[in-house]
This record gives C-alpha cells, structure tokens and sequence, in this order.
C-alpha cells in the first residue's frame, strides 16, 4: 500500500470549545481536569455525522459537568476518562466528528463505526473536544478494534495522540501491517510497519517518560509491545483522533469500527 497521509494539520480547524464537561450515558470519567469550574451544558440531536451535516451533535442526557471559565479543560492523572459508545449518540463534549466526500460516521451497535469514502485521499472520524485534552506524559490511549478495514481494501484505521501544533504519534491499520509513527510540523520522526495477520484485537499508544511505545492485544487486558520510540515531543495538551481514511478507490465498501476506548493517566 502506499503512505497513507496523516492527516494531523486538520486537528488545529476542528478543535472546536465547548461550553463544558459533560459526559453522556455509557461514558466514564474519574480523575480531575485542571482549572475546572462550575458550569453546565447539553446537547441535541442524534449520533450519526454524514457528509451532508456540517457537525454532530449528541444528547448527553443532561449530565452536569465543569468549566474552565474561559480556558480548556487538561486532563490530569492518575485516572481515566473513556467512552464504551452505548448509548448511539457521539458525545459533543468528548469529541468533535467531521466527514468528507460520501463518508459517514456514527454511534450505533455499541460501537463508533465508520463508512470511509468511495475514493481517496478522503477520510472521516473523531478527533477529542477542547474539552477533553490531556496531558500525555505518563499513560495510554487505548481502543478495541472489533471490525478493522479488510487487508484487501485501500483503507487505513488510525489512532494518534496529537496536538494544535501539527505534531502527532500515530498507529495506523492496514493491508495486514500495523505501521506506527510521529510527525513534527509536517516532517516524518519515524515511520515503521509490522506485519500483522490477524489484526489484534486491541491497540495503544503509551508515553512513559521520554518514551513512547506502541502496543497491541488480544484481551485488553495483556499488552504486547509492537516497538519502541523515542518521544519526539512533550504533549502538555494532547487530543486523541480516530479516522479511517480511503487512499484509493474502497470499491469493496463496507463498515470499520472501534470500540471501549480509554485515556489513563498515572
């Protein structure tokens, strides 16, 4: 297959405020978020983004939550926040979702699930809200892949802890490798492919110090380190994006979707 595009410069155009945290049925948060506040907000509306709709939107049954009075909201360990995607509506608190060409996105099933554009390079997904940034210095982004893009389609599943900067580490699935890789301003730090045949089950970025490690799993409950890097920046307010993008032409169609995902910080 051929180098899949990142896509990381999108995040700095759809890191969108919103008004306060809140967090909808099915999704968990425990630790604290500096400098919050005490305010409140909602949301209406159903789960499913397609590329007729400029956003999403979700109800996140009323839930109260807390405000930065003006400033985002960082994550800080140790805890966790999570959405396991229940209750069929994209949390407009935990993420922003965007579309292009004829893709579509949605909360159904139990599961985030994307249909990726006929044709490349185009691409849809979620990328975290400004009110769910952490700080990504010691901890792991994590999700479960139950339905992967079939190794014969041009379509890449990635997951990536990114920041406003345009500077990103990054795990991407695909044509039965997993590839793992960070960028800085637009200049690759390292690009590396595994072959992967079956797919696992699961897959996680962990910083650890200097260090960031990629790694996979079977059961979500034993990790196995896929490779080991250096951390090529310190992410002091870090979002987590989700997309699946086309390359080519998906003539095979058909649905990719992930699930149970988690931020956790020590």
């Amino acid at each position: 297959m051929g180098r899949a595009d990142h896509r990381g410069g999108l995040f700095a155009g759809r890191w969108l405020v919103a008004a306060g945290l809140v967090v909808g049925c099915g999704d968990e948060v425990v630790g604290t978020f500096e400098g919050s506040g005490g305010a409140s907000a909602s949301g209406t509306g159903g789960g499913t983004t397609t590329s007729s709709d400029a956003s999403s939107s979700g109800d996140p049954s009323g839930s109260s939550g807390s405000s930065t009075g003006g400033g985002p909201s960082v994550f800080e360990g140790p805890g966790c926040f999570s959405d396991d995607f229940e209750d069929s509506v994209i949390d407009p608190v935990l993420w922003n979702p965007w579309v292009e060409g004829d893709s579509a996105v949605e909360e159904i099933a139990g599961m985030l699930k994307f249909t990726p554009p006929t044709t490349g390079i185009l691409d849809t997904g979620v990328v975290g809200a400004y009110q769910a940034l952490f700080r990504f210095e010691n901890g792991w982004v994590r999700t479960r892949v139950p339905m992967p893009p079939a190794p014969t389609r041009s379509v890449v599943l990635f997951l990536q802890v990114l920041d406003e900067a345009d500077r990103l580490v990054s795990m991407q699935i695909a044509g039965s490798n997993i590839a793992v890789s960070a960028r800085i301003g637009g200049v690759d730090q390292y690009y590396d492919e595994f072959p992967a045949a079956p797919y696992p089950q699961w897959i996680g970025i962990r910083a650890e110090g200097s260090l960031v490690r990629f790694e996979v799993s079977d059961d979500g409950v034993s990790f196995t380190e896929l490779a080991v890097r250096d951390q090529p920046i310190a992410f002091e307010s870090a979002a987590a994006l989700i997309m699946a993008q086309t390359y080519g032409q998906d003539f095979e169609g058909g649905v990719v979707a992930v699930d149970d995902f988690e931020v956790c910080l020590q």
